[in-house]
């Protein structure tokens, strides 16, 4: 792992994370207090250009109950009820060298993970199928609308090379029928023994290169109740693996990667820098 540190002063540590080409800031506040991290915030620091860029950020923290509790939020600030790779992504520091598996929550939802051989496996919960309004003159039409802990409207198309995903997405990804958030868009195209999917997630406004809750979404459809395990191929290259276990809970498995680590410093462009470095300093 690579060190981006400007020298010793004061910051947060952070590491910089990616599953499968999803990226994430990760800050570690289990052990000591942290700052409150609002929407303006989380957005400066993820803007590739201003701060350190990513797709979403990773908190963790430590409950009264002594439980780890994982908050994620968007590109945009935004606070996101599930991310798939987020949960791979902080369950390989949870887990550090060991197997596990280890339990923790990522916002309200339960993730049991587990290293397999050179992947991280987490255990996401149920998919389900949400019922649909009309669509039949919205073009391109959606198959499904499935809730992998994020709505994701599930698209097939027959060469996903060339496609235009984020015109495309527009119309779904502001639809009003999953509600005032609206939902990603996954485009799905369904191969021999594999699916190769491509999201346009919201929060990010834009396609990313891979999407662990799209990858469970597109396989409940691809799977049409079968436990698989079903590969899914991503925009980034990197293969996923989706299965049902005899609980019928999914279970995600990919690859994970610690990019480099630093210091955030707090100064005058970040919104809220003046409160939030006054109490660092405090706690310090």
């Amino acid at each position: 792992m690579k060190g981006k540190s400007e020298g010793p002063g004061p910051g947060l540590p952070f590491l910089k994370l990616e599953g499968a080409g999803n990226d994430f800031v990760l800050f570690d506040f289990r052990t000591q207090d942290g700052p409150k991290f609002t929407a303006p915030m989380a957005r400066f620091i993820l803007d590739r250009h201003r701060g350190i860029g990513g797709d979403g950020l990773l908190i963790l923290r430590t409950n009264s109950a002594g439980r780890v509790v994982v908050d994620y939020r968007n590109a945009d600030g935004s606070a996101a009820e599930f991310c798939g790779n987020g949960a791979r992504c902080a369950a390989a520091i949870l887990l550090g060298e060991e197997q596990g598996p280890i339990t923790f929550h990522l916002m309200k939802i339960e993730v049991v993970a587990r290293r397999t051989g050179g992947s991280i496996a987490v255990r996401v919960g149920v998919a389900e199928e949400r019922p649909m309004p009309e669509l039949s003159r919205l073009r391109p039409r959606p198959a499904a609308l499935i809730k992998a802990g994020v709505d994701h409207w599930i698209v097939p198309v027959g060469d996903l090379n060339g496609l235009d995903v984020s015109g495309l997405a527009q119309p779904l990804r502001h639809h009003p029928w999953p509600g005032p958030k609206g939902a990603n868009v996954t485009f799905v195209e369904k191969r021999r023994s594999e699916i190769r999917i491509r999201t346009y997630e919201r929060g990010v406004e834009g396609e990313t290169l891979s999407c662990g809750s799209g990858c469970v979404a597109a396989a409940h459809w691809a799977l049409a109740g079968s436990r698989g395990p079903l590969q899914v191929l991503t925009e980034g290259e990197e293969l996923m693996r989706v299965w049902l276990d005899d609980s019928g809970l999914y279970w995600l498995e990919g690859p994970t990667a610690a990019v480099y680590q630093g210091f955030w410093r707090f100064d005058r462009r970040v919104p809220g820098w003046a409160a939030e470095a006054r109490q660092t300093a405090r706690r310090g």
